[in-house]
């Protein structure tokens, strides 16, 4: 009987760490915009990963959606978050070197390098650990940090950071705490249905009870996930994929929640 060779722990760390450009779904999207090539890492959305998740956000988590969903791409990811716990100061030393290395083959190209550290997570700290090692690649231009984050922290965020975040909207939150975020110039991210754009900006901003007043800040996150190209304090707009496509949990602003979020009371309604 055949019996699946599983790697040594020292053989899982000579294995890949970084997704490299059109191979992820995510950072296909970064190839629409000329002048850039990306990596992205992706680890199991534990609680410990993802320690501001939300019940909405947990059903329609990209993990297991498109390639997700497939067994080898679950084992690595499992693997992956495994070394992370095993040795920090390892992955992160890794991850850097890996970094380096796509850099480079970007810049033999005449290209920026993005980097995602968290395409499935949501770890500041280890985004911030292994962007730290690129500071002055960071400030020439030569590579690119940027996340999504839930969390409620505005001091986590800004220019003072290595990382350009975006504050991921779930469904409990408040036209309030997004109106906050955009005051200081930190842009927002919601996931809203419609047709077009600006279908999904008008029930984004109206299903938060904010008006739309705002909707010349909403820009299409679909057409690629650059999010440090758009203006600071921009309201990103994205449209439901994979099982969001269904989400009832309110993660997903739909039609129907207007008219809720105007009888709460609590709007910010700009017109």
């Amino acid at each position: 009987m055949n019996l699946l060779k599983l790697p040594t722990y020292e053989e899982q760390w000579r294995l890949p760490l970084l997704t490299l450009g059109a191979s992820s779904p995510k950072t296909d999207e970064a190839h629409s915009v000329d002048g850039f090539e990306s990596v992205i890492l992706y680890l199991q959305p534990t609680k410990r990963l993802c320690q501001w998740r939300t019940n909405g956000c947990a059903r329609v988590c990209l993990n297991t959606s498109g390639r997700g969903a497939m067994r080898a791409t679950q084992r690595a990811r499992a693997r992956r978050t495994f070394l992370l716990r095993a040795d920090r100061t390892r992955f992160i030393g890794k991850a850097a070197r890996e970094i380096h290395l796509a850099k480079c083959r970007a810049q033999r190209k005449g290209k920026a390098l993005t980097v995602r550290i968290n395409g499935t997570s949501d770890d500041l700290a280890l985004a911030d650990s292994i962007a730290a090692g690129f500071s002055s690649e960071s400030l020439a231009g030569r590579v690119r940090f940027y996340d999504y984050s839930k969390c409620p922290d505005h001091r986590f965020y800004g220019p003072d950071f290595l990382v350009s975040r975006v504050h991921s909207i779930s469904e409990d939150s408040r036209s309030s705490e997004v109106l906050d975020f955009i005051a200081r110039k930190i842009s927002v991210a919601i996931v809203a249905e419609g047709a077009t754009h600006e279908e999904r900006a008008e029930t984004a901003l109206l299903s938060l009870g904010i008006g739309t007043g705002l909707v010349p800040l909403c820009v299409d996150g679909t057409r690629h996930d650059l999010t440090f190209l758009h203006e600071p304090g921009s309201i990103i707009v994205l449209e439901p994929k994979g099982k969001a496509k269904k989400d009832e949990t309110g993660f997903v602003r739909r039609r129907r929640h207007v008219a809720g979020a105007m009888l709460r009371g609590g709007a910010t309604m700009m017109h």
